[in-house]
């Protein structure tokens, strides 16, 4: 209960009568919401709220009709408590109920049963069968909301990328559900496709902000979506945020700014480096540029061109080549140098005489 009034509250909303509200407070929050886009999604609030329905003997009147006596079966009987509401009305007219049930006519023809043969049952053996039927129902209807949820993921399937008019249902940490308008299918639209922010879950308001650009996401809003993807087997609807549809943002001023980018705001100018720029005239910055400019040509013509790879036989021939050249041809410092004369040798001994 306190979890459907703090979701009326958020909608503007109230549920009248206190901490018991009648069927007549319920009626009248019906009657308020039946015009509104996001009626089913309140409806669907409202049934949570109440207590589930069981089987059972005693009889606790039906609260959403508000009658003080009710019971209901299906023709044809379909479901083992239709059969056994049959049979306790079987009994009522043809066999203690008769100053009870004083509308009901015998069909002519039709025989006496006996006590034990038209209803054999006693009150334990009916709070037994509730909670076995009570059970078996809660059964069948997770397997028809199973079928449902696939036969509406292989129709949505079919309109992937349209867009659709949708209702926000439900707000959690991970995103938002957005029920589609027309179709009744809720789809998800993940945190990650709302915009480039950070958005941050506002559980007691049931919203998701953005930090930068104070965009708001709230329980009941429309938005404009498209189908993104379908997935049969996990009976899943991804859904995204129509970019064609126009988006409210909020300008951040200088006001808004934090405390962290006013004080980057203030730092000087950083290189890549990671040191700061020095203060020089133009001149020296000029002069730099002409040295960094000559150092880089000079590197430049210093370096030798790569030559390309050559083969062991081509090698070999040059080789050859170059060695009968040199043995052909005179060495450049024989060339240059000529020889000089000879000088006679010095000897201590005397000359001869003539004679």
């Amino acid at each position: 209960m306190l979890t459907l009034r703090t979701y009326l509250g958020l909608l503007g909303l109230e549920l009248t009568g206190g901490a018991k509200p009648t069927p007549a407070d319920y009626a009248m929050l019906s009657e308020a919401i039946k015009d509104r886009p996001d009626a089913r999604s309140i409806q669907t609030m409202m049934l949570r709220s109440m207590s589930q329905a069981v089987y059972q003997a005693d009889n606790m009147r039906y609260f959403g009709l508000n009658y003080e006596a009710y019971t209901h079966f299906t023709s044809p009987i379909r479901r083992y408590p239709d059969l056994l509401v049959h049979r306790a009305i079987r009994y009522l007219i043809r066999g203690e109920g008769r100053p009870v049930v004083r509308q009901a006519h015998r069909v002519v023809g039709s025989e006496t049963l006996k006590e034990r043969k038209i209803y054999g049952y006693n009150h334990a053996d009916m709070d037994a069968f509730g909670d076995s039927c009570s059970v078996t129902e809660r059964r069948a209807d997770e397997a028809t909301r199973d079928v449902e949820a696939w036969l509406k993921c292989q129709y949505v399937e079919q309109h992937l990328g349209e867009p659709f008019d949708g209702v926000v249902t439900a707000v959690t940490s991970f995103g938002l559900f957005v029920e589609l308008q027309g179709l009744f299918v809720d789809g998800l639209v993940h945190i990650s496709g709302l915009g480039q922010d950070y958005f941050v879950h506002d559980m007691e308001h049931q919203a998701i902000i953005g930090e930068r650009t104070g965009r708001v996401f709230r329980l009941g809003d429309t938005l404009k979506v498209k189908v993104a993807n379908v997935n049969l087997e996990q009976r899943k609807i991804d859904l995204s945020l129509d970019d064609a549809a126009p988006r409210t943002r909020k300008k951040v001023e200088r006001n808004d700014q934090t405390e962290l980018e006013m004080q980057l705001a203030q730092l000087p100018p950083i290189e890549l480096g990671g040191r700061s720029k020095p203060k020089s005239s133009v001149k020296g910055a000029d002069a730099k540029a002409e040295a960094g400019k000559d150092s880089k040509e000079s590197s430049g013509k210093a370096k030798k061109k790569r030559r390309p790879p050559v083969s062991k036989g081509k090698r070999i021939r040059q080789k050859k080549s170059a060695s009968a050249a040199s043995a052909s041809k005179p060495s450049a410092s024989a060339a240059k140098k000529p020889k000089k004369p000879k000088k006679p040798k010095k000897s201590n001994a005397k000359p001869k005489a003539k004679d």
